[in-house]
């Protein structure tokens, strides 16, 4: 899986642990299972780490999908 997180710069991993730039300050489960309580998340280009109570992956979306006022402006 290493060599498809290399080949795609849009593949994040969001990674919940004891440590991270965020503080996850609640979890409430929509439908289904809740994710189990972590303290604080982090946000990682490719890959997840491996020392995480819970990962999240995705991507960000196509530039063709955003406005051209929006990306002008970024």
């Amino acid at each position: 899986m290493e060599w498809i997180d290399a080949m795609n710069p849009r593949l994040f991993s969001f990674n919940a642990g004891a440590s991270g730039e965020w503080n996850i300050r609640s979890i409430e489960a929509i439908s289904g299972d809740s994710l189990p309580t972590a303290a604080a998340l982090s946000v990682a280009l490719g890959q997840a780490k491996s020392d995480v109570q819970w990962t999240l992956r995705g991507v960000t979306s196509n530039e063709r999908y955003v406005t051209m006022m929006k990306r002008k402006n970024c």
